[in-house]
């Protein structure tokens, strides 16, 4: 397997396809897996070691486990539920590239055979007891052969899935949570029900017949083919011309007790003459291709949605977490954990980065118990010298999440750009700044400061009292307006180092802006100026300024700030003073108007302005913003 690549899909559908696989030996002595696809929905949950295959074929005793307990028998099925987690886990920590990819392929593999269990499920045979070889062969006309001689019409029917209703957030008995979607032990044998909420043995069982099981309700409970619905008291049967040259067929249409079936089962030319002997009677109705089709338009899209709500609930764990390299409050370095779920996440959280060779490496491993929705205290460990990208960590989870043992879940936190000011002004990345870089941008009516500060940005931008001119302290990094000669150019100043650092940056769906801002103030807030042009609604303004650029060459300024410094003519979101803030940036771009892939940033720009003035200041104004951190950070979501 590990020479082999295939996409996801195909590993998908070779694990589906060979949990069929059989030898002439397995089929002799009933150990393919096939016999063990068979579940009976009236067998309540400790009944379930009874609910399996129990069946004849010709003289030969036919039995097997119930499909349920197949997809948990970690001893003789090695694609149960366990060893696909496993897999996983192995998928996610294993130390190689090859390894890695290796368990990757296991895993969709894996589910592949699990899904296969699900849509068995959507097979009425399969939850009735009733072997059926020569369907399976295509030697008899049964369901499934009508399915493989009719895919474009599968496919088509298997476009419009049916998604279950279940809530899996609790479990059956001691059976993991996702067992429900096969069984929830509600169908009892008396309330047929066509609800979603209902496991998809249950509701094939209670509303579909198999070739030999139409009309069982008559026979004593403990008969292996015993089914009390659906029921002949349901039918109504009519005639229909089915060439429409008089081949007149009398066909069951199905009208009470759950789902209605136009052509539930046809009776034959001599079902009429054996009215007084209805165990007789019931031998001479069969099912043709007008029921396969009916069956197959009510039972495929629910096998599609439940084997979709497998994957959903297997890839269910929701992580995420933020690298903070030593928050100037408390001075920790570390990650913190976001439990992002609506689960309790209980067990082991590790976290990994890879190096250039494409080696996995484990950094760190604890022990916690995280809430729905919670966040871990800062977790430490020693940042490495040779991350592959920097930024750039993997994070596993192993453990109990909600009502599952043994879950697993990952994140990949995909590195980016980050600004933390915790060395100069200029050593993590070369900012370009007013005055000391935009030497003469504003005349001289003040200050401009630019300084660190126990690990933040701090500016301050003050007119003295007696001035009306305007006053700017700008912080930029990203593309350059021009470069010219080896040199590189911001608004007609000459700039001599390269300020564009890695801009622009692709912003991927997923990638996520994270900021604090710690302060930010005026010591008298200026009012909009009646000599102003119109497009300056307010005399001042202070944020945080992105400028997004899109794949059709149009571009979009964002300012982040906090309440009452807002510019009022770009798009601006107002955040909290001295919170962690984070927002997917797709998401705020997207508040403001439609977005054309790919999605760059162009560039950030820390701003104070304060507008020219129609008369001169009588008070001095002094504008103040402490900024910790800005990080951009390309989210990869599960590996």
């Amino acid at each position: 397997m590990n020479e082999e690549k295939k996409r996801v899909e195909e590993w998908i559908s070779t694990g589906a396809k060979e949990e069929d696989a059989a030898t002439l030996w397995t089929f002799l002595m009933q150990t393919s897996p096939y016999y063990n696809h068979y579940h009976n929905a009236l067998k309540t949950g400790d009944q379930w070691n009874q609910a399996g295959l129990d069946d004849y074929v010709g003289l030969v005793h036919v039995t097997g486990k119930s499909s349920i307990l197949w997809a948990l028998d970690i001893d003789a099925n090695d694609w149960s539920w366990s060893d696909v987690r496993a897999f996983y886990g192995l998928a996610l920590t294993s130390s190689t590239e090859t390894e890695r990819q290796a368990n990757f392929a296991k895993t969709f593999k894996g589910l592949g055979h699990l899904m296969h269990l699900i849509q068995d499920a959507a097979q009425p045979a399969h939850v009735r007891n009733d072997a059926h070889p020569l369907d399976g062969l295509e030697v008899l006309e049964g369901l499934e052969t009508w399915a493989k001689k009719n895919r474009l019409l599968v496919t088509g029917i298997a476009s419009s899935p049916s998604f279950p209703g279940i809530s899996l957030a609790t479990s059956l008995g001691s059976y993991p949570p996702m067992t429900q979607l096969w069984d929830t032990d509600l169908y009892t044998g008396s309330n047929p029900s066509t609800s979603l909420t209902l496991g998809l043995v249950e509701y094939t069982n209670a509303n579909f017949a198999s070739d030999d099981t139409i009309f069982t309700e008559s026979f004593p409970p403990d008969h292996r083919k015993y089914f009390p619905y659906p029921r002949k008291a349901s039918m109504e049967l009519y005639e229909q011309d089915n060439s429409g040259n008089g081949d007149l067929r009398n066909y069951f249409r199905k009208i009470y007790d759950g789902e209605t079936v136009e052509h539930f089962a046809v009776a034959g030319r001599l079902y009429k003459y054996f009215g007084e002997w209805p165990e007789v009677q019931r031998n001479f109705v069969s099912l043709d291709n007008q029921c396969h089709k009916d069956y197959a338009e009510k039972l495929i899209p629910r096998a599609v949605g439940y084997s979709a709500a497998l994957i959903d609930y297997f890839f269910r764990g929701e992580l995420d977490f933020v690298v903070d390299e030593g928050d100037k409050t408390d001075g920790a370095k570390g990650i913190r954990v976001y439990n992002l779920s609506d689960e309790e996440m209980a067990g082991t959280f590790s976290l990994y980065y890879d190096t250039a060779d494409g080696n996995r490496h484990p950094l760190g491993s604890w022990e916690l118990l995280i809430a729905p929705q919670g966040i871990s205290p800062t977790l430490s460990f020693i940042f490495p010298g040779n991350n592959i990208e920097e930024h750039r960590y993997i994070l596993v989870f192993r453990g109990m999440m909600g009502m599952e043992q043994g879950a697993v879940a990952g994140y990949i936190h995909g590195g980016g750009w980050r600004e933390e000011w915790d060395a100069g002004l200029h050593d993590n990345h070369n900012w370009v700044y007013s005055e000391t870089d935009l030497a003469g941008q504003n005349p001289n009516n003040g200050v401009t400061i630019n300084e660190i500060v126990n690990g933040r940005l701090v500016k301050e931008n003050i007119r003295y009292a007696g001035s009306d001119m305007a006053r700017l302290n700008e912080a930029y990094i990203g593309v350059a307006d021009d470069f010219i000669n080896g040199t590189y150019y911001l608004g007609g100043y000459a700039i001599p180092y390269d300020f564009t650092d890695r801009f622009p940056i692709e912003v991927t769906t997923d990638a996520r802006l994270n900021l604090k801002i710690d302060a930010m103030s005026i010591n008298e807030q200026i009012p909009a100026q009646s000599c102003a042009v119109t497009e300056w609604p307010t005399g001042d303004y202070q944020g945080i300024v992105f400028y997004f650029r899109f794949g059709n060459d149009s571009t979009r300024k964002m300012v982040l700030t906090t309440s009452g410094h807002e510019s009022l003519i770009w798009p601006t979101t107002v955040i909290p003073l001295d919170v962690d803030y984070s927002v997917k940036i797709h998401d705020m771009l997207s508040a403001w108007g439609g977005i054309t892939e790919p999605v760059y940033l162009d560039g950030i720009n820390i701003v104070q302005n304060m507008w020219n003035l129609c008369d001169p200041s009588q008070v001095e104004h002094s504008q103040h913003m402490e900024v910790d951190y800005i990080r951009i950070e390309k989210r990869q979501g599960q590996p």
